[in-house]
This record gives C-alpha cells, sequence and structure tokens, in this order.
C-alpha cells in the first residue's frame, strides 16, 4: 500500500512539472527577454496568483470544469459524460497550473541574472532565437530544477487538490491516519 501511494504522489510531482517548468519558464522569457506588450501586466497578474492559496485555485478550476462546474452543466445538463475535471487529470492539470507563476519567478530572476556580456558576445555570432536557446536558458537551468525541486515540494506536501480531486497520495494518507490517531511514529511505544 506504502509503494502504491508513493507512486501516485511520484506520478503528481512529474505530472506537475511536465505542465509547470515549460509553460513558467515560457512565461519567464516571456516576460525577461523580450519587449512584447503587456509582459509589465502579464508578470503583476502572475506575482498576484502566487499569493492565491491552492485550496482557492482548485475550487476555481473545481466549480468551472468539475462534476458542478458552470462549463459542465453548460455542455451536458443531465451529466451524462464525465466532466472535464475528474481525478487524476483534475489534480494533475490544477497542479501544474498553480506551479506556474512560482516557475516563471524562480526562472525569471535567474534569467535576468544572465550576464549580458554574453549575451552581447553571442548575438554577434549567432541568431537572437539561439542566443536564447543556447546561452540565456543554458545558465539557468539549475534555476528550472530549483523550481522543479519546488513543485515537487508543492505536490508531495498539499493535500488540498488530492483530496477535492479524490485522489490518493502519501501526504493524504499521513493526514488521515494523524487525524485519526494511528499514524506510528519512529521511538514511538505506543
Amino acid at each position: 500500500r506504502l509503494a502504491g501511494l508513493l507512486a501516485n504522489t511520484a506520478w503528481l510531482v512529474c505530472g506537475a512539472c511536465a505542465i509547470a517548468i515549460p509553460v513558467g519558464t515560457f512565461c519567464a522569457v516571456a516576460i525577461v527577454k523580450t519587449n512584447l506588450p503587456g509582459r509589465y501586466v502579464a508578470a503583476l497578474l502572475l506575482a498576484s496568483v502566487v499569493f492565491a492559496p491552492l485550496f482557492v485555485q482548485a475550487a476555481a478550476w473545481d466549480s468551472g470544469f468539475g462534476m458542478q462546474g458552470w462549463y459542465t452543466l453548460a455542455t451536458n445538463p443531465r451529466l451524462t459524460a464525465s466532466p472535464l475535471l475528474v481525478g487524476w487529470p483534475a489534480a494533475i492539470w490544477v497542479h501544474g497550473l498553480a506551479a506556474v507563476p512560482w516557475v516563471a519567478l524562480i526562472v525569471g530572476v535567474s534569467l535576468r541574472n544572465v550576464e549580458p556580456e554574453l549575451e552581447e558576445d553571442a548575438v554577434l555570432l549567432v541568431p537572437p532565437g539561439a542566443v536564447l536557446w543556447k546561452v540565456s536558458t543554458r545558465r539557468c537551468l539549475m534555476a528550472m530544477v530549483v523550481a522543479g525541486l519546488w513543485v515537487a515540494i508543492v505536490c508531495t506536501a498539499e493535500i488540498s487538490v488530492t483530496d477535492l480531486f479524490q485522489v490518493r497520495t502519501f501526504a493524504e494518507e499521513v493526514y488521515t491516519q494523524s487525524s485519526l490517531g494511528t499514524l506510528d511514529l519512529p521511538g514511538d511505544n505506543g
């Protein structure tokens, strides 16, 4: 049973990282390394989502696309088909998109700290897209790893999303046993 719960947790972490790291990195590059109009507004919106609790984000996604969500009821009034967000895909989706602002923040700070001399030297030799790929993103690979670790920490410790979408993980099992008083701690004699 323990191995299954750990596998479920690993599955959740991998799925959330597969969504959050590419999307968050793209957002960080668009905000930090381009001069697109609206990038400051996008940065402000991403920063505001960082302060929204995960259970609020999960409830918002569920009220839109969950079992009784407005989209589900509008497109499927008799509930003959499954809603868009249910079970594993929903938990992975919500965790992944909730982590996008964190990844964008971590990778964006790293992109800002890339030495401009390296980018200026590289732009003399290769096109700007290659400079972004070969210089800037390689200099922030460790930030992407750190962002992935942050996503993993949040996914393994948070139970509100998995509880809402009825997905069993290790953290949820620890919480359940702790609340029932059946959690056996190392060195506990009773």
